[in-house]
């Protein structure tokens, strides 16, 4: 059932959570015309209503999104603390040697924040 269908048989409210709109595509030469189709997508859904929407992304395209709708803008940012809590939520349960947990979580954080 496309999600169109199905939040006009809702009786219940919907909410959509988009992550990464900023890694939308890899195609450059057609990105901006795809997030642009799909923002009219999410807009039809939201003049419904009946949606809560949650949308994150890079800064860099904070302001298409802003122009698209009308909405608020809650900046937000991940420190070295949330990248350890969930860290430890997700590797600690792991069956892993524990010198190998302390390796693993360091390895992905460092991937983490280069990319930041």
């Amino acid at each position: 059932m496309a999600v169109s269908e199905f939040y006009k048989n809702s009786a219940n409210p919907i909410f959509i959570l988009v992550d990464a709109y900023d890694e939308f595509l890899n195609k450059v030469n057609k990105q901006q015309a795809e997030r642009r189709r799909f923002r009219g997508y999410i807009k039809a859904i939201n003049e419904t209503g009946r949606a809560a929407i949650l949308i994150t992304t890079r800064d860099h395209l904070e302001d298409e999104l802003r122009d698209s709708f009308e909405s608020r803008v809650i900046k937000m940012q991940a420190d070295g603390d949330d990248i350890d809590k969930f860290l430890d939520k997700k590797v600690d349960p792991m069956d892993l040697i524990p010198d190998n947990k302390a390796y693993i979580k360091k390895k992905i954080k460092q991937v983490n924040v280069e990319k930041w």
